[in-house]
């Protein structure tokens, strides 16, 4: 297993999807994290990286719920993925959710942006970062562009224009205190 610590002190992890030992692993490093009840806990990463997966197999062995954002979308409507969520329903389901079970699992695309705007704190954050069999991340865009405004991503539908701005902002394949690499082609 390749395991290695960055300066900020977050634990990456390299994980075949085939691989049981990797996902062993992270749920026992959320175990031994020692939260006590109702810790929020955010699962972050890009459209289709692996995030629902990864949530529903922490969620069933760590008896915690999980928490879709892409349950609380407004059906129909377009913009920015954060601006089309049911903000008021996601804020008392946490609420509620945080008094009856030992973790509460958010994951979804801009979920950071998503509780700060509901105001909803959250004590740890896992990154799910998929990448190629020939270690290349699998992103439908050059972040480092777009992070400095060299370009602009032209024609990007969503959810990849809304993936694209919040990875700019909040960069959290940066500082997640967890990255999970999934790697699958």
């Amino acid at each position: 297993m390749n395991q290695a610590r960055s300066d900020s002190g977050a634990t990456s992890l390299a994980a075949n999807c085939e691989d049981e030992d990797h996902y062993i692993e992270a749920r026992e490093w959320l175990r031994s994290a020692g939260y006590s009840s109702g810790e929020v806990i955010v699962i972050d990463g890009a459209t289709g990286s692996g995030k629902t997966n990864l949530a529903m197999r922490l969620a069933k062995d760590l008896g915690a719920v999980r928490v879709s954002l892409d349950y609380y979308l407004h059906a129909g409507t377009a913009g920015y993925y954060v601006d089309r969520l049911k903000q008021e329903f996601l804020s008392d389901d946490i609420v509620r959710f945080r008094r009856s079970f030992p973790f509460v699992l958010v994951e979804g695309i801009c979920v950071r942006e998503a509780l700060n705007r509901i105001e909803q704190p959250w004590t740890t954050s896992i990154y799910v970062k998929q990448i190629g069999s020939n270690e290349l991340w699998h992103f439908l865009f050059h972040l480092e562009d777009f992070k400095n405004r060299e370009s602009e991503p032209e024609d990007l539908e969503e959810p990849f224009h809304s993936d694209y701005t919040y990875h700019a902002h909040y960069c959290p394949h940066e500082n997640a205190n967890f990255t999970y690499v999934r790697v699958a082609d």
